[in-house]
């Protein structure tokens, strides 16, 4: 059987270097130029492999500017893909033509990061809030947490669906139960939803940012209580992360 690994080592060649620091070694990690991160993505299509992941890195401390990342999985393989976005050029190309499951996760690259996904079919922020300066970017290592930030007025342009008979229905962001905040916008006719859109990061708290400010001791005390079910998880990924090097 071919392997994901195999795939990419035959269909990229050279083109496709191997990052040998990746941890675990177990899942391989391959570095491409930012102009096959896209066609890696059409090669694991192919392959009936699925996008789980995708996510940017601010590297710019280690000369490296914002790192684009896709993790993809067949059956029990995974493989992570890797590109590099330059601070004066922040783009990438979307991947969401390829894979349905990457539309959330580049708009949230694109709101907390500032990395812009060329040919994602929707600009609008998917965490941070319109009423947050443009140019503010939390998880940007030059975002500065400790100031508080200006207010803007914005407007969120939710999606409508029109039409005789359909009414909109808006619940939250507060609710009567114990869930986290989340505003939802249901559109319908009868009993019958035609959409449904949802603005979630109400609660969004700043906790990536205050790792950068902890030692390895005080880090683990964080992790462990950053979610309640989740501790485990949390602390020895968080550990493991330690003992890899971390220089990443």
């Amino acid at each position: 059987m071919t392997t994901l690994n195999d795939t990419i080592t035959s269909t990229f060649g050279g083109d496709a270097k191997q990052d040998t620091n990746q941890y675990p070694a177990g899942v391989p990690a391959y570095h491409v130029p930012r102009e096959w991160f896209v066609n890696v993505a059409k090669v694991m299509k192919a392959a009936d492999a699925r996008l789980v992941a995708e996510w940017a890195t601010d590297e710019s401390p280690l000369g490296r500017g914002f790192g684009i990342y896709a993790c993809y999985a067949k059956d029990s393989e995974y493989l992570i893909i890797k590109t590099y976005a330059p601070l004066e050029d922040p783009t990438f190309l979307s991947l969401t033509k390829k894979f349905v499951s990457a539309y959330r996760f580049e708009r949230q690259m694109r709101s907390l990061m500032g990395v812009v996904p060329v040919g994602h079919p929707d600009p609008r922020p998917w965490i941070k809030h319109e009423d947050w300066p443009e140019d503010a970017y939390p998880l940007r290592k030059t975002f500065d947490a400790s100031k508080a930030m200006p207010r803007v007025k914005g407007e969120y342009p939710f999606i409508k669906a029109e039409g005789e008979g359909v009414y909109e229905i808006p619940v939250g962001p507060v609710h009567a139960g114990i869930i986290e905040p989340g505003h939802f916008r249901f559109q319908a006719v009868g009993e019958d939803i035609l959409n449904l859109e949802e603005r979630l990061g109400y609660v969004h708290k700043g906790i990536e940012k205050r790792f950068e400010t902890l030692s390895w001791k005080d880090g683990t005390r964080l992790a462990g209580r950053v979610s309640g079910d989740s501790t485990v998880a949390h602390s020895l990924a968080y550990c493991r992360n330690g003992q890899s090097g971390s220089g990443h």
